[in-house]
């Protein structure tokens, strides 16, 4: 191969690489405000009406609960959220840089500055109920 191909192949790579970051393909999504993560959480299957909310501090996720015990999460997935219901299989530990949940597909650490004793009491409370 010529290094006239070597370098235009590496020229077409950095073209790309700068197309995706353009087009937004890098990095996690981020959560702008509460509303924005109640809306995710709305599109719940059979809905969801957060009545308390906790963003994490740099909008990478959020906590929800609503009037029924019920804790939405969101964490990113690729270039969008995934939002679930708390339930079997999620355990949840409290450690000096926030809440850290882990599910048997996922772990995720949420950088919550809200009340996080009320988050790990209300995730116990959603993950036995289910």
């Amino acid at each position: 191969m010529s290094l006239a191909a070597i370098g235009a192949t590496i020229l077409a790579v950095l073209f790309l690489i700068g197309l995706a970051r353009w087009l937004g393909f890098a990095g996690k999504p981020q959560l702008t405000d509460e509303a924005e993560a109640a809306a995710l959480a709305a599109s719940l299957p059979g809905g969801f009406a957060a009545r308390d909310i906790a963003l994490d501090c740099v909008g990478h996720g959020a906590l929800l609960a609503d009037a029924d015990g019920r804790v939405a999460v969101i964490i990113p997935h690729g270039a969008h959220f995934m939002v679930r219901l708390a339930g079997p299989g999620l355990s949840v530990t409290r450690d000096a840089t926030g809440i850290t949940l882990v599910d048997p597909l996922w772990k995720f650490q949420l950088a919550i500055e809200d009340d996080q004793g009320f988050w790990i009491e209300s995730l116990e409370k959603a993950i036995a109920a289910a």
